[in-house]
């Protein structure tokens, strides 16, 4: 049943509009003044169909539509006001306060309505839209195979997050994953088992995460994850806890079953170190070719050398 907000100060008004709209099939929720109307209209679950009374006791109609307007401006209201003002000017300030139509009383109701149903007709191509927007919005920043965040996305979720720890003081990290010799399991096995192998990585990875890590794929068969309020032993443990994720079980993907392991590169920027992002990700990725050369599936960490030692830096090991 459509949801309907009418604000009426007159009772006789109201009671004759609202038996109006529940005989159309509308569910009515009154409003006795304009600050009422604002108040209901702002509970998250309020009517996005608002009939609002020009005239009324506190906040007139137009006010309360201005006020909607700019509170929630993500929230699209369809704002019907009803008044009994006929002049060009009086309606164009009503349009310029946000209303999107007008009924002169006494209503017809069979107009008020047609208008309501106008209405909800364009609520809806707007929840389309914007659902169709955020679809869109997710297909930018997801990798379309894992589902993952994306290179882009990654880098700006980096940049987020590392200006939020250094804003907080606390220390920001990351690591390089890459999927041990998955050039052989393509050329053994195919490509299609190749991207099962890295979807199924991703979800395992993904699982064993904290709510404040972003993993994304970063590029082929590599993944980076962003871990803010990780030091050098949190992420080292991040990062063999992945390890161990994908070590634990052979990955069933298809008619083959692969046993997949990962090596693992880990760094961390402590607060108060002027290192740049790209710089930390970059210490990550040579401490995961360390892990490569020392064998693979393992973790190797990079560590900052102290001040007495020169300008800070990171070394990968």
């Amino acid at each position: 049943m459509t949801r309907v907000l009418l604000a009426e100060d007159d009772l006789v008004s109201s009671r004759l509009v609202q038996a109006q709209l529940q005989a159309a099939g509308y569910d009515v929720m009154v409003a006795r003044s304009g600050d009422e109307a604002l108040r209901l209209a702002l509970a998250p679950d309020a009517p996005r169909l608002l009939l609002l009374d020009w005239m009324m006791p506190g906040l007139h109609g137009p006010e309360v539509i201005r006020r909607l307007r700019r509170l929630q401006p993500d929230r699209y209201r369809y704002a019907i006001l009803l008044t009994q003002r006929a002049g060009g000017a009086d309606l164009l300030s009503g349009f310029e306060s946000g209303a999107d139509d007008y009924v002169r009383k006494p209503c017809d109701p069979r107009e008020l309505v047609a208008r309501l149903r106008v209405g909800a007709r364009i609520i809806e191509l707007e929840d389309r839209l914007r659902a169709s927007n955020m679809a869109l919005a997710r297909l930018a920043d997801s990798d379309p195979l894992t589902g993952l965040p994306n290179r882009r996305h990654l880098l700006t979720e980096l940049e987020s997050a590392s200006a939020r720890c250094a804003e907080q003081q606390r220390p920001l990290g990351v690591a390089m994953v890459d999927i041990d010799h998955f050039k052989q399991v393509n050329d053994h096995h195919g490509h299609a088992v190749g991207d099962r192998v890295l979807c199924a990585v991703a979800e395992r990875m993904r699982g064993r995460l904290r709510d404040d890590c972003t993993l994304g794929r970063f590029g082929g068969e590599e993944f980076l994850l962003v871990a803010p309020n990780a030091d050098a032993d949190a992420i080292t443990a991040i990062g063999e806890r992945l390890r161990a994720a994908i070590a634990e079980h052979p990955i069933a993907a298809g008619s083959a079953t692969v046993s997949a392991t990962i090596s693992v590169g880990v760094a961390c920027r402590e607060p108060g170190v002027e290192i740049s992002d790209a710089e930390l990700v970059r210490s990550a990725d040579a401490a995961l070719y360390d892990a490569k050369r020392a064998g693979r599936n393992r973790v190797c960490q990079a560590w900052q050398e102290s001040e007495a030692d020169g300008p800070p830096a990171l070394t990968a090991h």
